[in-house]
């Protein structure tokens, strides 16, 4: 699953942390497995600290113009 971000801007689509808490307890209704791609925020952590949480960003993004 590709979440938004905790706490950022530019989705265009209201994602309530209420949706963070009711992901978190429907992974705990899984028969199988999951990957959750998020940020790394202290809440984001909190809601999920149920689950086995990797961080692996070494990644930087950039957005450049050609015009």
């Amino acid at each position: 699953m590709d979440l938004p971000y905790w706490e950022t801007e530019g989705y265009g689509v209201p994602f309530g942390f209420e949706q963070f808490e009711e992901i978190a307890r429907m992974l705990g209704q899984l028969k199988g497995k999951a990957i959750i791609s998020l940020n790394n925020h202290p809440a984001i952590r909190e809601v999920f600290s149920a689950y086995h949480i990797e961080i692996r960003i070494k990644d930087s993004y950039q957005v450049t113009s050609n015009i």
